[in-house]
């Protein structure tokens, strides 16, 4: 009479693959572990926790689903258990893309099945991005000592985080529908701005252009607010409140600033700011973003305007691209804290 044999579905790090084909075995803990019956009837809701329990990764190569079967029962309160190769039966990347990769990567003794949950990986991706999105503008905000309560409800624009992600995940277009923060988001610079505070100006405008018309301009049509930056370039004078001052003097800006001024913000001055910054937060030093922040004059003059530049910047630049910042800040502080202690 055959044994009685027990089907398992897990989740490990690709590294871990490699300690599991040298090695012949690997601890696995009770997280990364479901009981099933065949692939077709895996739930979806064990994918999606399989997914939730592993750390944030970057690349879908990164981990792995395998199922295995073991003649002795996965008893929970095991905790972990060790899973020898020999019980491995199938070996399943997360998508194709990770198939192809670690085809590439690994052993060739090792196996790849086709990917069978690549729907839920993609959406399981699409988290982690916004994510890092809102944990990228918590940290900017913190970093700078601002607290914001409801910085969506303040921009007007609830789902600009979901909207951002299916646009990077390319489920979604710019439309009609579009805020003009996530025109903001998405927008490059392709022209040859000046590289001094007008340049922030100049982009803005750009902005403004391509939400109005609906469109990514790849080169900015003649408007007259574009006239007006340009007079202001022959003055070569590029500080921030001059060339605000003198936007609020022109005639032939008032249209722009009517039209960019929603609920109390003024838009006008919010996005220059925005780029200022995203251009200071792109330098992973600490010590010059803080001597700006104390410098300049933003905070105080444009208060919400910049409150909300620096949350928009973290959205844009998420955690991982400030991170660096983040921990000097961080060390910093500790610095201080040991310091008082004495």
């Amino acid at each position: 009479m055959a044994k009685m044999r027990y089907e398992y579905l897990g989740i490990i790090h690709r590294n871990d693959l490699n300690i599991l084909f040298k090695k012949g075995y690997i601890v696995l803990c009770t997280i990364h572990v479901k009981t099933i019956s065949g692939n077709d009837s895996v739930p979806e809701e064990y994918i999606r926790e399989l997914l939730k329990n592993v750390s944030p990764f970057d690349y879908t190569s990164e981990y792995v689903f395998i199922k295995f079967l073991r003649e002795r029962k996965w008893l929970k309160r095991d905790c972990k258990n060790n899973i020898e190769y020999k019980e491995v039966q199938s070996i399943i990347p997360l998508d194709l893309v990770a198939k192809k990769d670690m085809e590439m990567s690994f052993n060739k003794m090792i196996k790849f099945v086709e990917p069978l949950w690549g729907t839920y990986v993609d959406d399981f991706s699409q988290s982690l991005f916004s994510e890092n999105m809102c944990k990228g503008a918590s940290a900017c905000l913190e970093i700078l000592g601002i607290k914001v309560e409801k910085p969506l409800k303040d921009l007007d624009d609830e789902d600009l985080i979901i909207k951002v992600t299916n646009y990077r995940f390319q489920k979604e277009n710019l439309d009609e529908n579009s805020s003009i923060w996530q025109y903001l988001l998405m927008y490059e610079r392709h022209e040859p701005y000046p590289s001094n505070c007008l340049g922030y100006f100049y982009d803005s405008v750009h902005v403004f252009v391509n939400y109005t018309f609906k469109k990514e301009y790849l080169t900015m049509p003649k408007t007259e607010i574009l006239k007006v930056l340009n007079l202001i370039d022959r003055q070569s004078r590029y500080d921030f409140e001059y060339i605000v001052c003198e936007l609020k003097n022109n005639k032939c800006a008032e249209r722009y600033i009517e039209k960019c001024t929603r609920k109390g913000i003024r838009q006008y001055i919010l996005i220059p700011i925005y780029f200022y910054l995203l251009n200071l937060f792109s330098l992973p030093n600490y010590q010059s973003l803080m001597k700006d922040y104390c410098r300049n004059s933003f905070k105080r003059l444009y208060e919400k305007e910049y409150k909300l530049a620096v949350y928009l910047v973290g959205l844009r630049l998420g955690f991982d691209s400030i991170n660096e910042i983040y921990y000097q800040k961080l060390e910093k502080d500790m610095e201080s804290h040991q310091q008082s202690l004495f």
